[in-house]
C-alpha cells in the first residue's frame, strides 16, 4: 500500500514540476515580449 502512495505522490510532485517549468518557460517569453498570451 505505502509503495503505491509514494508512486502517486512522486508522480504529482513530477507533473507538478513539469507544469511549473512551463509555466516559467512562457512568463520568461512574454517578459521577452517574444510572446503574447492575447494572440492565438
Amino acid at each position: 500500500m505505502t509503495d503505491q502512495v509514494l508512486i502517486i505522490i512522486a508522480a504529482i510532485a513530477c507533473y507538478a514540476f513539469v507544469a511549473y517549468l512551463e509555466h516559467k518557460k512562457k512568463i520568461d517569453l512574454i517578459d521577452q515580449g517574444l510572446w503574447n498570451p492575447g494572440e492565438k
